[in-house]
C-alpha cells in the first residue's frame, strides 16, 4: 500500500542543507564506499579512503544464445564483474586502519526516512540513503527491477518538495522529493530493504598501516583470479566476453550495455589512489609505481572510453559506435595483461 507524508515529515518545515562538502570521488567503485569517503572527509577528516579498496579481478557469467540480450532488449544476457568480496573486505580495513564503522539503519516507514534525512543534516552531515539506480537511467533503460544505488542527500527542503544530492552518475542535482518516495516505494513493493548508512569512528588512536605481507596477499589473490585457467575468470573471462560482446552485436544488430562493465573504470582509479600506500608499505619502488601508475592510467581511459562509447550507441541506437566499443576491447585486454605483469613483478 502507497505511502503518503504524513504529520512527522510535514512537520519539518525548514529548510536544511550541509555545505563545505569536499568533491564526491565520482569514480570510487563502489557507491556506497563512496560516499563513506565524502562522510569521513567532512566529518573526520581523513584523506581518503583508498588504502581499503583492492579487487582487480574479473569474474564473467556468459549469455546463453540465441538468447544474446535481456528481455528489454538493451543488456546483454550477460554479466562482467569483479569476483570475490571487494566491498566486505573494505569495510574491515576502514575499521582497521582508520576506525570508521559503518551502521545500517533500515526503513518501513517513509516520514520516519525523511526525518532521519533531516535529522543527519542538521547535525551537519549527509544522509547515505538507498535509493533506485532505475529512476536516473534515461527511459526505456530500466529492466522494470529495482536497482540498488546509494545517494548522498546533502539538502531537504520538505515545504518545497526538493532534495539535493551528490550522486556518482550526475554529481550534485536537485531532484523531486515524490521521486525519493517512488524509489523508497518500489524497494518495499519489490521486497527490498531501504536503508540509512552511518558513519561512527572508534576515536582518535594510532591505526595500523598497509604491511608488505598484507599487500602481497591481496595482490597474489589478484593474480591467481587474473591467471585462472577458467573461462569464467580473470584475463580468460575478460578476453571471452570481448568474443561475446562481438558475436551479440553483429547477430542482434543492435546497441547494448553490458551489465557490471561500468565497475572496472572504477577499480583501475581506485588502485592507482591506493598506489602511495604501497610504496610506503615498501613493497614497490618509485620506478614501480610510475609503471602501474601509467597502465592504470591507460587502462582507467580505455575503460571510460568504451562506456561512453556504449552510451553513444544507445542513445542514438548507432550500430558502428557498438562496434568501437568492441574494437576498444581488444586494447583493454592488452592493458590487462600488461597491469597483471607488472603485479607478476611486485610479488616475484
Amino acid at each position: 500500500m502507497a505511502t503518503t507524508m504524513g504529520s512527522t515529515a510535514k512537520a519539518l518545515d525548514s529548510r536544511v542543507e550541509v555545505g563545505g562538502l569536499p568533491r564526491l570521488d565520482r569514480f570510487f567503485p563502489d557507491c556506497a564506499l563512496g560516499l563513506v569517503e565524502l562522510v569521513a572527509q567532512k566529518s573526520f577528516g581523513l584523506p581518503n579512503l583508498k588504502m581499503c579498496w583492492f579487487a582487480n579481478t574479473f569474474e564473467y557469467r556468459a549469455p546463453h544464445p540465441p538468447a544474446w540480450l535481456n528481455a528489454n532488449r538493451v543488456e546483454l544476457a550477460g554479466r562482467l564483474f569483479i569476483a570475490g568480496t571487494p566491498r566486505e573486505e573494505a569495510l574491515q580495513r576502514l575499521r582497521r586502519f582508520y576506525g570508521i564503522r559503518v551502521e545500517k539503519l533500515v526503513f518501513d516507514d517513509f516520514d520516519a526516512l525523511i526525518a532521519e534525512v533531516h535529522r543527519s543534516l542538521s547535525r551537519g552531515t549527509p544522509a547515505m540513503s538507498e535509493f533506485d539506480m532505475a529512476l536516473l537511467l534515461p527511459p526505456g533503460r530500466s529492466n522494470g527491477r529495482v536497482q540498488p544505488h546509494m545517494i548522498g542527500v546533502i539538502g531537504c527542503d520538505v515545504p518545497g518538495g526538493t532534495l539535493r544530492i551528490a550522486e556518482q552518475l550526475h554529481g550534485e542535482v536537485i531532484i523531486p522529493l515524490s521521486q525519493y518516495q517512488t524509489a523508497f516505494h518500489r524497494f518495499q513493493e519489490q521486497r527490498c530493504e531501504f536503508s540509512i548508512l552511518r558513519c561512527v569512528s572508534d576515536g582518535p588512536e594510532e591505526r595500523p598501516r598497509f604491511t608488505q605481507e598484507e599487500i602481497a596477499s591481496a595482490v597474489r589473490g589478484a593474480l591467481d583470479n587474473l591467471t585462472s585457467s577458467s573461462l569464467h575468470l580473470g584475463l580468460n573471462a575478460l578476453r571471452r566476453a570481448g568474443r561475446d560482446v562481438a558475436e551479440a552485436i553483429e547477430v542482434e544488430r543492435a546497441a547494448f550495455a553490458i551489465p557490471g562493465q561500468w565497475i572496472f573504470s572504477h577499480d583501475r582509479h581506485a588502485l592507482r589512489g591506493g598506489l602511495p600506500y604501497w610504496h610506503e608499505a615498501g613493497v614497490i619502488t618509485k620506478i614501480q609505481q610510475g609503471e602501474l601508475d601509467k597502465v592504470l592510467a591507460q587502462a582507467f581511459r580505455v575503460w571510460f572510453q568504451i562506456d561512453m562509447t556504449i552510451e553513444r550507441a544507445l542513445h542514438r541506437k548507432d550500430l558502428e559506435q557498438m562496434r568501437e566499443a568492441s574494437t576498444l576491447w581488444a586494447k583493454v585486454v592488452m592493458l590487462e595483461e600488461r597491469l597483471a605483469a607488472l603485479l607478476e613483478g611486485v610479488v616475484s
